[in-house]
């Protein structure tokens, strides 16, 4: 696994708007990225962020909606395991995708990644336990300050 450090505008899709949703954007909005979020419903109150709000359903979607982003970070629950797999299977193929319902389906995890003025760090746990390295990442940016 290489560790995704974004250092530029991206176009970035963010499908589903619940917590995980949220996890995303907290972390995507400190570089200022064009986000559109797609989902059949919108529950959180999501006025913090700055993102392009599209309502639909990541099945009914065709190939073509997807060419104008750079990452897609897929934050749904799977319905049809087989449907599912077969149509991100057609996505991997020209677009870095991330499942975050299972890491293993993707073909990129994005690490936890802290900063401070003297260094960037980036953890991973393999997408096993994201807690985990957040907890991690945030304990050696303290080291630094200490």
């Amino acid at each position: 696994m290489l560790p995704i450090v974004l250092t530029k505008k991206q176009k970035i899709l963010i499908i589903g708007a619940g917590n995980a949703a949220i996890i995303k954007l907290k972390t995507l909005k400190e570089n200022n990225h064009k986000i559109t979020i797609l989902s059949k419903e919108f529950p959180q109150n999501l006025s913090e962020f700055s993102f392009k709000k599209k309502t639909g359903d990541f099945y009914e979607l065709k190939m073509s909606f997807f060419k104008k982003f750079d990452l897609i970070y897929l934050a749904i629950p799977i319905e049809n395991k087989t449907e599912f797999i077969k149509k991100i299977n057609k996505i991997k193929e020209k677009k870095l995708i991330n499942i975050l319902a299972d890491h293993t389906l993707g073909n990129f995890i994005h690490p936890c990644t802290r900063k401070n003025d003297n260094f960037m760090v980036s953890v991973s746990t393999y997408g096993k336990n994201p807690k985990k390295a957040r907890l991690l990442c945030e304990k050696f940016i303290k080291l630094d300050e200490n």
